[in-house]
């Protein structure tokens, strides 16, 4: 009676483990493809941040050239 009820045991066990698999596995891989996607989401959108800051740059630095021109404009015209 005591190897029956080991036994029963044991596919028990191995039919709860089969259920756990069988309901969370689908999360976990759900979850690697989400953290997929995250990451290359992610990384489009630095590569778009990174350009938008380039463009920012460029703009920044046309507008220091601007103000440095009505500068020399307004210094020519107090000295004139």
């Amino acid at each position: 009676m005591k190897d029956s009820q080991t036994v029963a045991t044991l596919i028990g066990g191995l039919l709860g483990l089969a259920f756990l698999w069988i309901t969370f596995a689908p999360m976990a891989v759900i979850r690697a493809e989400m953290q997929d996607y995250v990451d290359v989401t992610a990384t489009e959108h630095l590569r778009i941040l990174r350009g938008d800051i380039g463009v920012m740059n460029q703009t920044l630095v046309r507008v220091r050239e601007r103000l440095a021109g009505v500068e020399a404009i307004l210094r020519e015209r107090d000295n004139g």
